[in-house]
């Protein structure tokens, strides 16, 4: 488990390779799914409250949960990520301490980070496809609050 951390976009595969796993085998892939379940209950806990987002999105009313990883904060992603380390169970617990490092002062885990940010990813774009999610119902990878051109230029022809 050498390497230091993984970029967020890294797909699965790497992700196995790095924590020596392999997908071909049911008990990793059971792992990996523990991973992202925690990864899961992190990313709806992080919907629970406006207080989590960014501020140009707490002000925002259309921002809605469930919120995309765009939407918020820092601070709020950092803390889940320790809650998500700090919670979990004996079997994950293993493999995201290969991901934990310090920066400075502050704690950090790029395993639970890469999870987080993988179940984000997917949610948000199962909803775009749905053409729901935390903007309701509009994409905006900019800013996350209005219809993009696209759709605004329909709405005026619509209207015309």
């Amino acid at each position: 488990m050498t390497g230091g951390a993984l970029p967020m976009s890294a797909p699965k595969e790497r992700l196995f390779e790095r924590l020596g796993l392999s997908e071909q085998n049911p008990s990793h892939r059971a792992i990996y799914n523990k991973m992202r379940e925690e990864a899961s209950a992190g990313r709806d806990r992080l919907s629970l409250s406006r207080e989590n987002l960014v501020e140009q999105c707490r002000l925002n009313p259309a921002i809605q949960p469930p919120y995309s990883w765009d939407n918020l904060s820092e601070t709020a992603r950092h803390r889940e990520i320790l809650n998500i380390y700090r919670s979990a169970s004996i079997t994950t617990r293993v493999y995201y301490d290969y991901g934990s490092y310090r920066s400075g002062p502050n704690e950090e885990n790029w395993v639970v980070q890469w999870c987080l940010w993988h179940v984000f990813r997917y949610r948000d774009n199962r909803n775009k496809a749905r053409g729901t999610g935390a903007t309701g119902g509009y994409y905006n990878e900019n800013y996350g609050g209005g219809p993009p051109t696209s759709e605004l230029l329909l709405i005026i022809g619509a209207s015309l």
